[in-house]
């Protein structure tokens, strides 16, 4: 656990060192830079400074980089260099603060600043900057950001400060904390030495400020953890159940198991047997180091059953795939192939095939598996080819495993032009005069030969409309008919449906349109298309021409009536109101028998 000196916009790192000495530890406090929160306008680039380039920090490992002095910025009153790359580091769920360490190879005067989302300087973005001006000056720079200091999750960068005229080397190192370990899965770290701000700890160690943490389950028997030293010093290994490895205030690790080899690799197993014995639930681990340099390890904490469980065994379904095509058609669908584990452990695999045509997605993985096989037919004859896909993985004790490909192309076939088909090929609506349009009917578009069949289609009147006008077979299209404005007697129309290169195209669908009269001819206005008028009391009538058309205008007291035979064969009177006209235009006359 770290410990924090808190106020507004500013959080201080304390960091501890321990000595081993007759069984006795004492503790010594760690100057620590100030973090203080900052807005991005205070940090400006001049007209000849880039963007910084991005580089991906790995976590523990220290990055070595150089500040070049090309990037010129003002930070409130005062130039400094900013070096020309900038480092990424993403901060999980999970982590409760971050550690940066910035190593400079003496003690000059240089410091960072960090800035979650985008690079620091980023115009209107804030951001943190840790520095000691007017302080000692020592060759490491210790900073850490908390969630309540202003810990974001997801990305961080960090920017190296040079306050000193000449280019300066460093290393940079960031960590989030703690460390989420999987189980099994071997972790890269490392510990800075036992000196820190220049300061000599003689025979003292230094306690590592990162906590690795591992969930151990219900029904786990064995939690092993295995310290790797990757260097040539003495590092130990610390582990707490349910709290951080830390110190007390006599400067005592507190810790349920400790491992202690010099210059040895460390491993400590805890089963039911234990003192205190194992518990399901989270265990936290510690590096400390007592060398004065800073030692690189690798950290394994495994959580099982068994941990003389079998190897891992490759399972492969099935052994077989087979893809039929056409030569020069289409790829045929790809298929799947499943790839789980039949031993013990972790099986890590990978796949590979033996020709160019196979491919496989992904191409490695861990079990279990899905893995898309897919064939690539181009440029291939029509016959039978032969592949195979290899499953391999380290460790398991059947790898690797084949699974044979079979490809058979056949030759094409003359392919039979594509032949328009429309269904029905007429459609009849009935309607009546001054009422509602009747309900759509539907047209089956379809190809009965070959190959693909494209068409339009378009009506020659327009009281017919079409819900699409073109489309690929096959197909459904509603007809609609819109009796506004028509008039009694029998409307006829056609729809034209096309496709280029097609046989029996075009098809002419027939359509039909019936209008009835009003079932009372009283107090309405309508249109009637006719084949022939008569006037039973002619002396009833004023004849005369207006624009081209015949007025009969009702000049007696009374009504009068107008016989028509309309253009389907019906016959049908209408009483005229005395003084309404009846105006003849070809073959449509106009009523209005309205009082």
């Amino acid at each position: 656990m770290r410990y924090f000196l808190g106020f507004i916009g500013c959080v201080l790192l304390s960091g501890f060192v321990f000595y081993a000495d007759d069984q006795t530890l004492v503790t010594h406090r760690v100057d620590a830079p100030a973090l203080q929160k900052m807005s991005g306008a205070a940090l400006v680039f001049t007209a000849q400074a880039q963007a910084p380039d991005v580089q991906a920090l790995q976590r523990e490992i220290p990055v070595k980089g150089s500040c070049a002095g090309k990037f010129n910025v003002k930070i409130q009153d005062s130039n400094v260099e900013l070096c020309p790359t900038q480092y990424k580091i993403d901060v999980p769920e999970e982590a409760e603060d971050m550690l940066i360490e910035l190593e400079k190879g003496g003690k000059f005067d240089m410091s960072f600043a960090i800035a979650p989302n985008d690079p620091v300087g980023t115009s209107g973005k804030n951001f943190f900057i840790f520095t000691r001006r007017g302080k000692d000056i020592f060759n490491s720079e210790l900073g850490v950001i908390d969630r309540d200091g202003g810990l974001e999750t997801g990305p961080w960068y960090i920017a190296i400060l040079n306050y000193e005229e000449k280019a300066r080397d460093y290393s940079v190192i960031a960590s989030p904390d703690p460390v989420v370990l999987k189980s099994g899965e071997a972790y890269n770290g490392s510990i800075l030495d036992n000196t820190i701000g220049g300061r000599s700890n003689g025979r003292g160690g230094l306690l590592g400020f990162v906590d690795y943490k591992i969930s151990v389950p219900q029904g786990t028997t064995s939690f092993k953890a295995n310290l790797h030293n990757n260097s040539s010093g003495s590092i130990n290994l610390y582990i707490r159940f349910d709290k951080p490895v830390d110190l007390n205030r006599d400067g005592d690790v507190l810790a349920d198991y400790i491992g202690e080899r010099p210059g040895k690799d460390v491993s400590l197993t805890v089963t039911d047997k234990s003192n205190p014995p194992l518990k399901a639930g989270n265990y936290y681990l510690k590096v400390a180091n007592f060398d004065n340099q800073r030692q690189l390890f690798v950290l394994t904490a495994t959580a099982g059953a068994d941990t003389t469980q079998p190897p891992p065994a490759i399972k492969v379904q099935p052994s077989t795939l087979s893809f039929n095509a056409e030569a020069g058609g289409r790829n045929p669908a790809s298929q799947q192939i499943q790839i789980t584990n039949g031993g013990g452990g972790t099986l890590n695999w990978k796949a590979t095939v033996d020709q160019p045509w196979v491919s496989v997605d992904p191409a490695s993985g861990t079990a279990p598996s899905n893995v898309n096989v897919n064939v690539n037919i181009a440029g291939l004859a029509a016959g039978t080819q032969k592949a195979k896909v290899t499953i391999a993985a380290d460790g398991a004790n059947n790898s690797p495993q084949t699974v044979d490909v079979t490809l058979t192309l056949t030759q094409p076939q003359p392919q039979t032009p594509p032949t328009l088909q429309v269904k029905p090929q007429s459609l009849t609506f009935n309607a009546t005069v001054n009422g509602s349009n009747p309900a759509g009917q539907t047209l089956e578009i379809t190809n009965s030969g070959g190959g693909t069949l494209n068409w339009t289609a378009v009506a020659d009147v327009p009281w017919i409309s079409l819900s699409a006008n073109s489309g690929a077979a096959p197909a459904t299209v509603t007809v609609n008919v819109n009796i506004a404005g028509l008039a009694v007697g029998t409307q006829q129309g056609r729809i034209i449906v096309s496709a280029q290169g097609a046989g029996s195209s075009p098809q002419l669908i027939s359509v039909t349109l019936n209008i009835a009269p009003p079932t009372s001819t009283a107090g309405q206005v309508f249109a009637i298309r006719f084949v022939r008028i008569e006037f039973p009391t002619p002396e009833k009538w004023d004849r005369s021409v207006k624009d081209g058309c015949v007025v009969y205008k009702n000049i007696s007291n009374g009504p009068a009536t107008v016989k028509f035979t309309l253009n389907n064969g019906d016959a049908l009177s209408v009483d005229i109101p005395a003084g309404k006209e009846v105006i003849v235009c070809g073959t449509i006359a106009h009523i209005d028998t309205r009082p």
